[in-house]
């Protein structure tokens, strides 16, 4: 690229120009120098040994140094890739990884959170994911959290969460519009047997605005669910 255009960019370019170049098998890493090059051969063992995509775990190895705030992140990440995907994963963020090319095929989208996207898209098309135990060695710190020690950890966070929740939309749509329509409904259920009992004791309601309130909440908790049953339609017609 003519200038920096972040991590993701630089991924999705790689995996283009090994494709334009034949490539069967990719093999990603990291420039900051944490990752060996000494660990290759393992992760290309795995893919002959019938893995599609092989992940370099920090968490099954050795880590060298890692604040704690990342630490956390990490294991966070990790723990809500897993759900998502239904697979065990201990290292989601790794960028010490290599994969085949149809997963290399797999289309992209995220600009912050491809590492776990790419993972997500891996689980759902049935390819065979590995992990191996790596060790990753102590880096510089990189000028941009040097700048902003207290902001930008917690900025990449925020925009990594944002993410995971469009990953989530996107993978599982009617679990993420059912526990938001559910929240809608819950909360017009509670009012409505509210005003039930107001009704059964003084023998009228008297609060228009909570009984108005009330149907607002359950018909948009319908329109919700809606969404998400059109989204899953949608999912299994791509």
């Amino acid at each position: 690229h003519p200038y920096n255009c972040g991590l993701a960019e630089a991924f999705k370019s790689e995996i283009q120009k090994a494709a334009e170049l034949g490539a069967d098998v990719i093999v990603h890493t990291d420039a900051d120098g944490q990752y060996s090059a000494e660990d290759i051969p393992i992760l290309l063992q795995e893919i002959n040994n019938g893995a599609d995509l092989v992940l370099g775990s920090r968490f099954l190895g050795r880590i060298e140094q890692m604040p704690l705030l990342k630490r956390i992140g990490n294991i966070a990440f990790s723990k809500a890739i897993s759900h998502i995907a239904r697979a065990k994963i201990t290292d989601a963020q790794t960028g010490f990884r290599a994969f085949t090319k149809k997963v290399a095929q797999l289309r992209i989208i995220s600009n912050h959170t491809y590492t776990q996207e790419q993972i997500i898209r891996a689980v759902k098309n049935k390819y065979i994911i590995k992990e191996i135990p790596i060790m990753a060695r102590k880096t510089r710190e990189s000028r941009l959290m040097r700048s902003h020690p207290i902001v930008q950890p917690f900025e990449y966070a925020l925009k990594a969460w944002i993410n995971l929740f469009r990953i989530y939309r996107d993978f599982e749509p009617l679990k993420f519009f059912g526990y938001f329509g559910a929240g809608f409904f819950l909360a017009g259920a509670a009012l409505g047997i509210w005003l039930i009992y107001l009704f059964a004791k003084f023998g009228r309601i008297g609060h228009i605005p909570s009984t108005v309130l009330t149907m607002l909440l359950i018909v948009a908790a319908i329109q919700i669910w809606l969404f998400g049953f059109l989204a899953d339609m949608i999912k299994h017609e791509k």
